[in-house]
């Protein structure tokens, strides 16, 4: 009995203490006279108590009532368990697992006590590893023996390694719960716990028990004294890697995306052009092969001899691609070659590995595209003799295979309270950049560095440089997807931070200064112009040094203006990246709570009260299909406390909204913003139309420029001619955003559960129930939904046609190039396997669409109060509609 009812009783356990704190007070009494019916549920001075839930009710019915809810039974049931266990006791048949390491039986009243000893032997201790010693026990081993002693058979196949049991790992998580118990509590569960496993050690022992194989966060002192702790950034990463579920998701290679879409981070540029992100091995059918290596590959039935320039993978096709360069004998010359046309091959048609060039390579020639020959170099000829320094470190580390793992760094400042006015906490963490967005969106993918609400960011940044540094020189881990050790690099390949934060990063003065950019050397009289010279790493080291050398106050106030650079100390330049192009610009700093959040309060001050509510009334009435997020609150009265998912949302039905209240300027300013919301929330990148992003981007620019001269001052409004080039390095502006870092670190300092903004997720392919009057794209149509049914073979939806208007071949667009559609009276069954995503289809409004007074009835204060709303009323006879554009996950 003690056996089976053990998890039962956990799970019960931990129901009763989150819903009644009440018991903790109450312990003697509960344990004492454990009530099992409802029967004990009495009359007391006039009153109604229930003993099993210490509740008092003034009338029968109430407790009726909770005698039979799920809660109070489940208390009963948790004591049935409890004194069934001390029965078992009494009578000395307590069943523990066939261990012969206890000495002696105790009373579930004695075990309560922390002073209880077991007699543990050397073997188990043996087990746990080193532990800290506690004052109140004689050893923290007694944790290894939770279960141990009552279940010792539940492990035998390590399914709760590095933990010996169910229980023991439990006990664990019950103490460092992500949202832990008070001590108060805490004392009373393990109390509890005790009378049905009289193994538990006290308190004090699992709070300082620590996991085998864990490493502590290290201590370092800021230059003011300060004490600070920083997680090993290494010791994650071998976690990580060694986890089956990670490990299989994370992609190795750079990725040539399908169709030439954009969607993640190993997707961009940077990481498949930079040589410090290329991956320098890849496994063949002959063995591990490396760049610069000479193969021979089966390539139609013919061999081709080649030098491996780069690996990658292709989305949609198994397998790692390679590209190389043919190397062909001179036809003429003795030990003589060409190096020709660059191919693509399959790693897996690679059928030899040739040794490198040696000395008796007396010439290579490269053949350029119009046949002529060019000789290479000497130092050339040198390096491509030589074979890769990482081949090297593999082979001295035993063939082990070479991977890179490139980091995503994310810093932030954040409040401990909801105000966050008050008690600022500057916070370093990472994420790994091979795990897709939707992965690293989860909590548990964000790994935590470092914090301090004393310490400066950048001072704490000197001990995640030196492990940064480390990592770039590479760190042995096991592999859970290979199921054997790797060597691997872990270099960064961006870092994730508001405008602020970036600049200090970039040891950059910020917005205040004359050249307010920190990746070009634009000043802000042309800031709207175009993009200047870009900033480099080795000339802010330069510049640096020369602001520190300046012998007076006034020479380095004027170079730091000349310059825009900060000579403040900033360890991280001593990483070999370019941090002025490894800051991209993210959008929720840069477009929501930048451009949108100005133009919005300047509009909104500007209107009555009266077109406020019909601002209201316009935003009701417009349809949420396939819109993203919404409005949290009153736009009318709460517009200066909007955050960015409310400027996400108002981005895409601007539009229709406000353009009765805007002007000619103020519309294109207004529509070539909403344009710039719907690059930037794309879920898709195409790289090929990388000018028209770029397009896009300065027409917003220009709109600025004649809309209003002292927004040209604003850095904000300059960075969007940046987001193109950041989305060509690192993929979409989703892949780089700070939102679900941010988010997650608000909830992690306000021990709450994380719930990170992801936006809408709009995909519906498949789904079996939609909701009715949803419009829906149905294979390059549009429908609205109307129903659904099932049959024993598919799911089927009822659509009524939305019909593009046509002139000719070319669709009718209205004002903002939007296309027409017309609502017919078509209605076809599909299959829901059709169904491809929701979209946004807005009516076309004519004259007979007006705004109303409606009458609301409403009780306040138990009585009826009728009040008036303004209401915007569509005419139902006008089945005309446009497709809205700016909606940011609708089908192009």
């Amino acid at each position: 009995m003690f056996q089976t009812q053990s998890a039962e009783a956990v799970l019960y356990l931990v129901a009763v203490v989150y819903c009644s704190l009440q018991l903790e007070h109450a312990e003697d009494a509960a344990f004492q006279n454990p009530p099992q019916t409802a029967a004990h549920v009495r009359k007391m001075a006039a009153k109604f108590r229930c003993d099993v839930c210490l509740k008092e009710f003034d009338y029968k019915y109430r407790y009726e009532r909770h005698v039979e809810t799920t809660f109070h039974k489940d208390k009963v049931r948790l004591m049935e368990i409890c004194a069934s266990t001390e029965a078992e006791w009494e009578s000395g048949n307590v069943d523990t697992g066939g261990s012969s390491t206890v000495t002696e039986s105790h009373s579930p009243s004695a075990i309560a006590s922390d002073e209880l000893s077991l007699a543990i032997g050397d073997e188990d201790i043996g087990h746990l590893g080193e532990a800290e010693k506690d004052s109140e026990s004689s050893s923290d081993s007694d944790v290894a023996n939770i279960l141990s002693l009552t279940n010792s058979s539940a492990n035998k196949e390590g399914q709760y390694h590095p933990f010996l049991s169910m229980i023991s790992a439990m006990a664990y998580i019950l103490i460092h719960s992500p949202r832990p118990m008070g001590l108060s509590n805490l004392t009373f569960v393990c109390h509890t716990l005790r009378c049905m496993f009289p193994a538990l050690p006290s308190v004090s022992t699992m709070v300082s028990y620590r996991l085998p194989g864990y490493r502590a966060p290290e201590k370092f002192y800021s230059p003011s004294g300060v004490p600070f702790y920083v997680n090993s950034i290494a010791e994650t990463i071998k976690l990580c890697l060694a986890n089956p579920d990670i490990a299989k998701k994370m992609e190795r290679y750079p990725v040539l995306p399908k169709k030439g879409f954009s969607r993640e981070i190993f997707h961009g540029l940077q990481w498949r052009n930079d040589t410090r992100f290329q991956a320098p091995m890849a496994t063949s059918p002959v063995g591990s092969v490396f760049l610069k290596d000479i193969v021979q590959s089966s390539i139609a039935d013919a061999i081709c001899v080649s030098i491996i320039k780069q690996f990658y993978r292709k989305e949609g096709h198994n397998g790692v691609f390679a590209s190389v360069q043919v190397l062909q004998v001179h036809p003429s010359e003795l030990n003589t070659y060409i190096l020709s046309d660059i191919v693509e091959i399959p790693v897996s048609t690679i059928v030899t590995i040739l040794p490198q060039m040696d000395s008796r390579t007396r010439h290579v020639y490269k053949k350029g595209h119009d046949g002529s020959l060019t000789i290479v170099s000497d130092n050339e000829l040198a390096e491509m003799s030589s074979p890769h320094p990482l081949k090297t470190r593999s082979i001295m580390c035993g063939s082990l295979p070479v991977f890179m793992v490139p980091l995503i760094i994310f810093s932030d400042d954040t409040s401990g309270n909801r105000s966050k006015v008050w008690n600022k906490f500057d916070s370093w963490c990472f994420l790994l950049a091979g795990l897709r967005q939707k992965d690293n969106a989860q909590f548990c993918n964000i790994h935590f560095i470092c914090t301090s609400n004393q310490v400066p960011v950048m001072e704490m940044a000197h001990p995640l440089v030196d492990q940064l540094l480390e990592l770039e020189q590479g760190i042995v881990v096991f592999d859970a997807q290979l199921n054997t050790n790797a060597l691997i690099l872990a270099p960064v390949i961006c870092f994730l931070c508001d405008n602020p934060r970036a600049a200090e990063i970039c040891s950059h003065l910020g917005s205040g200064t004359l050249r307010f950019c920190r990746i070009c050397r634009v000043d802000h009289t042309n800031s709207l112009t175009g993009i200047c010279e870009e900033r480099k790493r080795s000339s802010t080291i330069q510049e640096v040094q020369l602001i520190r050398s300046a012998h007076t106050q006034a020479e380095r106030k004027r170079l730091r203006t000349l310059y825009g650079t900060s000579e403040k100390e900033n360890h991280l330049l001593q990483l070999p990246v370019d941090l002025h192009q490894s800051t991209p610009i993210e959008s929720l700093h840069t477009l929501g709570l930048g451009p949108y959040k100005y133009l919005l309060r300047e509009k909104m001050e500007q209107l009555s009260e009266k077109q406020r509510k019909e601002v209201v009334a316009r935003i009701a009435a417009l349809p949420s299909s396939g819109l993203t997020g919404g409005i949290s609150s009153d736009i009318s009265r709460h517009y200066k406390s909007f955050v960015g998912r409310d400027f996400k949302f108002l981005a895409q039905i601007a539009m229709f909204i406000f353009s009765p209240y805007l002007s000619e300027a103020e519309i294109e300013v207004w529509l070539a913003l909403s344009m710039v919301f719907k690059m930037v929330y794309c879920d898709e990148f195409e790289p090929q139309k990388i000018e028209l992003y770029r397009d896009v981007c300065h027409r917003f620019a220009r709109a600025i420029d004649c809309y209003s001269v002292t927004w040209r001052k604003k850095l904000k409004i300059h960075l969007i001619l940046h987001l193109p080039d950041s989305m060509l390095r690192f993929g979409p502006a989703s892949s780089f955003n700070t939102e679900r870092c941010g988010e997650d670190l608000v909830n992690l300092y306000h021990t709450k559960e994380v719930q990170a903004f992801l936006g809408g997720e709009v995909q519906e392919r498949g789904s079996g129930i939609h909701k009715h009057g949803t419009l829906r794209k149905v294979e390059l149509e549009t429908g609205l939904f109307i129903g659904s049914f099932h049959t024993e073979q598919a799911t089927f939806c009822l659509v009524r046609y939305l019909e593009p208007v046509l002139m000719g071949t070319e669709p009718v667009l209205n004002e903002w190039s939007c296309p027409l559609l017309t609502l017919t009276n078509v209605i076809r069954c599909i299959a829901s396997t059709l169904v491809n995503c929701a979209v946004s289809v807005v009516h076309q409004c004519d004259s007979q669409c007006v705004l109303a007074e409606q009458e609301t009835t409403s009780r306040i204060e138990r009585e009826l109060v009728t009040q008036k709303k303004t209401v915007f009323v569509h005419n139902t006879d006008n089945n005309m509609y446009c497709y809205n554009i700016f909606c940011m996950h609708c089908l192009p």
